[in-house]
């Protein structure tokens, strides 16, 4: 692939990105204004990151890694997490590069095992694509109260023709993981703003 063709898909798929960013960014500002006037609902907690937990993840190993993490202090069952995060993946490999993402109710920041509250999704990266966009939209309804819990992104890399120690890089600074925390208004007075 040229020079040229290569810095054009890395634009677009920044542009994407920002797109989801912005869209995301959208719909939680939305839900929260109407969950807020319609519903017995309040925003308990409002957290960000883009710190990046796995820079890098082995194909041959089928690896998993968290992408990001945001901790909830607490929350109470009948609480909602809304949740949006994205992570840019690089392929430099001559194959396709299989990247599915999930989101999990976990016990560490650094679990990539747990709740899981997404089906879980999936695409090929090309070599011609280069550099892929993984996202995630879902709310999830606690049956449950949590103390100090995580929300984590995890990613995970697969391909047939991957030879031992092939990598995935995962792009620092262009992505994050947003969850805003809904409490019924009867639990409202622990509120807690990150």
């Amino acid at each position: 692939m040229s020079a040229e063709r290569k810095a054009t898909a890395a634009l677009t798929v920044a542009l994407l990105a920002l797109a989801v960013s912005i869209v995301a960014s959208l719909r939680l500002a939305a839900n929260r204004s109407a969950t807020q006037a319609t519903t017995g609902y309040t925003v308990a907690g409002d957290w960000s990151t883009s710190e990046l937990h796995t820079g890098t993840l082995n194909i041959a190993r089928s690896q998993s890694g968290v992408a990001y993490a945001v901790e909830i202090p607490a929350a109470r069952a009948g609480d909602v997490l809304f949740v949006s995060g994205e992570a840019q993946v690089t392929n430099e490999h001559a194959y396709n590069v299989f990247v599915g993402s999930t989101l999990l109710l976990a016990g560490s920041a650094r679990a990539v095992t747990g709740e899981s509250f997404t089906r879980g999704d999936g695409s090929n990266v090309t070599p011609a694509i280069h550099h892929g966009v993984v996202t995630c939209v879902q709310t999830l309804t606690l049956s449950r109260a949590i103390h100090r819990a995580w929300i984590n992104m995890v990613l995970s890399v697969t391909a047939t023709q991957a030879r031992p120690g092939d990598r995935m890089e995962i792009n620092p600074g262009s992505g994050q993981l947003n969850v805003m925390l809904l409490a019924r208004r009867d639990n409202a007075s622990r509120s807690t703003r990150g």
